[in-house]
């Protein structure tokens, strides 16, 4: 199981709810994506590359689907 920041947890719900005040079931979708993304950091962590932009060794990204400008860091 992958624990997530409280900060991260309400960024996900302040974009859910963003998505679903432009286009009702967008929010849902939004949702969606992001615990699809986070099952496959579950299932395979190793097969996600270095996080770019991360000042700490170690951490690695996980994009969104194409879809949604979103990424989990995680180490």
């Amino acid at each position: 199981m992958i624990g997530i920041d409280p900060e991260a947890a309400l960024e996900i719900l302040d974009a859910r709810d963003f998505y679903d005040a432009r286009r009702a079931g967008l929010g849902p979708a939004f949702v969606t994506a992001a615990n699809d993304t986070l099952d496959a950091i579950d299932a395979a962590p190793a097969g996600f590359p270095a996080h770019p932009f991360a000042g700490t060794p170690g951490v690695k990204r996980a994009l969104f689907p194409p879809r949604w400008p979103y990424a989990f860091a995680f180490i």
